[in-house]
């Protein structure tokens, strides 16, 4: 393990542990919602290296006797992301899985069935860094203490805050934090599903290294690094990007929109409120919802970022607080 400075909300910098990525070894563990309300669950992981995307499951630790292929991908050598879709799965459902080169067994639960209208916790949060900076060590510790209560994490933009180069300009690099990120937080990600949306920061690397090499600015550019190692449910969803999509647990959908396109000169700087419009027309999963629905949408323009992630985690707040009767 070697020591480096992390990176987080406000303008000060720490020296913090951070994880060496061992050859062919998985890491960076996670695991998020696919197909139709529990159903299925995608499983994605790191590697140093290429090799076999494939994952072992089955309802008891020692009989994993059904298996799912994936697919990996690679931005920037020799680090390849995988990921592994497992579908046709119970809902309300504990399975066991291990990955392709890994000799842990580690499990995840599936999400309630569309049917199912019981209340549920989940923690939705935006803007989190690494190491102590920005109180992250402070988000981690209050998800460790409730991560065995909530059924899932909806993390809404600025994920591990890598491109914060004006708090590290001499010490740990995108990559480098990213890395450490993901590590960092692996024994909540590996079991419990953990949704992302992007933010701002998200969008490119603009640290000293990649201002100084093409090469690097160009592979970290047009939100390369979170379209590569997330593995969101756009397709099931009818959306056409990773950076948008829709997703049910119980009788609740939840919708994850950006406005941060492709090129930060198309980033739109209208405020939108929660419940002032109707993407549901696009969204295909709407027509098959079962009794009343709450939508959250995941509200990025430059000019508010914060105060989209509030109005989504009010509104979520709200759905875990009331019954909601189908």
């Amino acid at each position: 393990m070697r020591s480096t400075c992390g990176s987080g909300l406000f303008i000060w910098a720490v020296c913090f542990p951070a994880f060496a990525l061992s050859t062919g070894t998985p890491e960076q563990i996670h695991v998020a919602f696919a197909g139709d309300a529990g159903t299925g669950m995608t499983v994605s992981w790191a590697t140093s290296g290429d090799g076999l995307s494939a994952v072992s499951f089955g309802l008891s630790p020692t009989d994993l006797n059904h298996n799912a292929t994936g697919s990996s991908k690679s931005y920037l050598s020799p680090l390849y992301h995988h990921h592994a879709t497992l579908s046709d799965l119970t809902p309300s459902t504990t399975y066991y899985y291990e990955i392709s080169g890994s000799t842990s067994v580690l499990h995840f639960t599936t999400a309630a069935p569309a049917s199912n209208s019981e209340e549920f916790s989940a923690s939705v949060f935006g803007d989190w860094g690494y190491g102590k900076n920005g109180h992250a060590i402070a988000t981690r510790d209050a998800l460790e203490i409730i991560k065995e209560d909530v059924k899932f994490v909806w993390h809404l933009g600025d994920i591990g805050y890598a491109d914060d180069a004006f708090l590290h300009p001499l010490g740990p690099k995108y990559e480098t934090v990213y890395n450490d990120w993901m590590n960092w937080i692996q024994n909540i990600t590996e079991s419990k599903p953990y949704m992302v949306a992007p933010g701002n920061h998200e969008s490119e690397c603009h640290s000293p290294e990649c201002l100084a090499s093409h090469k690097l600015k160009e592979a970290l550019k047009n939100f390369t690094a979170y379209n590569t190692r997330w593995n969101m449910p756009f397709k099931e969803s009818g959306a056409t990007s990773n950076m948008w999509y829709s997703y049910d647990y119980g009788i609740a959908h939840f919708i994850s929109m950006t406005r941060r396109l492709t090129s930060p000169a198309r980033w739109k700087r209208t405020m939108v409120t929660a419940g002032s419009f109707q993407p549901v027309i696009s969204d295909k999963t709407a027509s098959t919802l079962h009794g009343s629905r709450l939508i959250l949408p995941r509200l990025t323009p430059p000019a508010a970022p914060a105060l989209g992630s509030l109005l989504a985690a009010i509104a979520l707040c709200t759905l875990v607080a009331a019954k909601v009767a189908p």
